[in-house]
């Protein structure tokens, strides 16, 4: 998403912004911090973990000719650290109360 390559080139030859290639390496740093850091936060003992699997079909509003659409599967998870370690079991125990409150509420649609 955002604007193409030839734009940002124009634009960093005017001077107004980095080169498209300064960019992505910009952004391949970020995300490798990002995943180093997660590395390390989620084996805290002070931290929480909260994920969940989606599964997506596209359905034909989202298809073209010749093509029946694919499922996509996205993991999303949040890490969440509290300030002190006797907090972990409260905040569990309320993320626990959450999910199940979501999973009855998803059950009861279907």
């Amino acid at each position: 998403m955002g604007v193409k390559r030839r734009v940002l080139q124009v634009l960093a030859g005017m001077g107004i912004c980095e080169t498209y290639h300064t960019i992505n390496k910009l952004n391949e740093s970020i995300a490798a911090n990002g995943l180093n850091h997660l590395a390390t936060a989620g084996s805290r003992p002070d931290a929480i973990i909260v994920y969940d699997n989606f599964d997506y079909h596209e359905q034909v509003r989202h298809q073209r000719v010749g093509d029946h659409g694919d499922l996509k599967s996205v993991t999303s998870g949040k890490v969440i650290v509290t300030k002190r370690g006797r907090d972990v079991a409260i905040y569990k125990s309320q993320v626990i109360k959450l999910l199940n409150i979501t999973a009855a509420l998803s059950a009861s649609r279907l």
